[in-house]
């Protein structure tokens, strides 16, 4: 018979009083928000890129295994993998731009 363990603290849902007022009087200083907003406005950005550059350099790479499964479609596969790839330069590139860093 299988028990439910409870979930560990670190992945509760909802934060106990003291910690919720904290959070909320904090971020109730404008100059605190706009800090905090300006942060994960650049990490954001920023995971962006890391995840644009892995897809663009992985996403081709897959083009091997498509060898071993699919050999006779090789070409039309190779095909769609580079087009995936180029289609995340205007992404890459936007977020470069004035729309990007809103």
């Amino acid at each position: 018979m299988v028990t439910a363990r409870p979930a560990p603290a670190f992945l509760a849902t909802e934060r106990t009083a003291p910690q919720a007022t904290r959070l909320a009087q904090a971020l109730a200083d404008p100059h605190i928000a706009q800090r905090f907003q300006d942060e994960d406005r650049v990490l954001t950005l920023c995971n962006a890129l890391i995840l644009c550059s892995i897809a663009m350099a992985l996403v081709p790479v897959a083009v091997v295994l498509d060898s071993i499964a699919y050999p006779h479609l090789l070409r039309k596969f190779a095909l769609l993998r580079v087009s995936c790839s180029l289609c995340l330069i205007p992404v890459l590139l936007a977020t470069r731009t004035w729309l990007g860093q809103r």
